[in-house]
């Protein structure tokens, strides 16, 4: 089975070469909907080594993982056997380090541990490099039939406070009574009617399920997770 990102022990590369922003996030937005199983709170535990080019790849890796409606714990500094230890102490659904060993300090890696703790199968891995090729999240393409099915556009105020004022328009279109939900989408995010988001979030899950088949995933689903 040839692989284009992971090698024997998670990614690795030189950091802004092969270890990009834009890889960690495509990794952590592929990982992320992969690892929501069940309607819990999903979370992702997040550690790294003293390399400088670590704090880049975690920003990217939360954004990644948030936008796809994931909790992010950061450790810091902390050594790799750790991470392991505390995503099953933890209960989290995924862990990650930064770290590429004993390579070069120019180097970085992003290795991912399941929720037991341990590293993921090749089965898995092959299966976050399959979502992120075939279905990148928020890809350029994706942007681009959003646009131009709801390109129109409206600027929002602030008040004295700072707080986003919404617009009769807006509210009316969204069906937005006194509350709101707000979903990050990388560099932006959408502003939902609480219940319409909900029902949205479950029919997108759906989706995801039905896309994680036909990748061939040979994972089996833990109780509950099928609605």
């Amino acid at each position: 089975m040839v692989r284009k990102y992971f090698g024997t022990d998670g990614i690795r590369g030189r950091a802004n070469g092969v270890i990009t922003p834009e890889l960690a996030l495509k990794v952590g937005q592929a990982a992320g909907l992969i690892f929501r199983r069940g309607d819990h709170r999903h979370r992702v535990l997040i550690g790294k080594d003293t390399r400088l080019s670590g704090y880049m790849i975690e920003t990217a890796l939360v954004a990644g993982f948030t936008s796809v409606g994931m909790d992010v714990l950061l450790t810091g500094p902390i050594p790799t056997p750790a991470v392991g230890m505390l995503t099953r102490s933890m209960r989290a659904d995924i862990g990650v380090m930064i770290s590429a060993s004993h390579n070069p300090f120019d180097d970085n890696g992003i290795k991912l541990f399941g929720p037991d703790g341990y590293k993921l199968s090749d089965a898995v891995e092959h299966e976050i490099e399959a979502l992120i090729e075939r279905y990148p999240p928020y890809s350029d393409e994706r942007e681009e039939f959003s646009a131009a099915l709801y390109g129109q556009s409206e600027t929002l105020k602030l008040d004295s406070e700072g707080r986003i004022v919404l617009t009769e328009t807006l509210k009316t279109h969204a069906l937005i009574a006194d509350a709101v939900t707000c979903v990050g989408l990388g560099h932006k995010f959408q502003i939902w009617e609480p219940e319409r988001f909900r029902a949205h979030l479950a029919e997108a899950t759906g989706k995801v399920r039905a896309l994680k088949k036909s990748l061939g995933s040979k994972g089996k689903e833990p109780p509950g997770a099928s609605g």
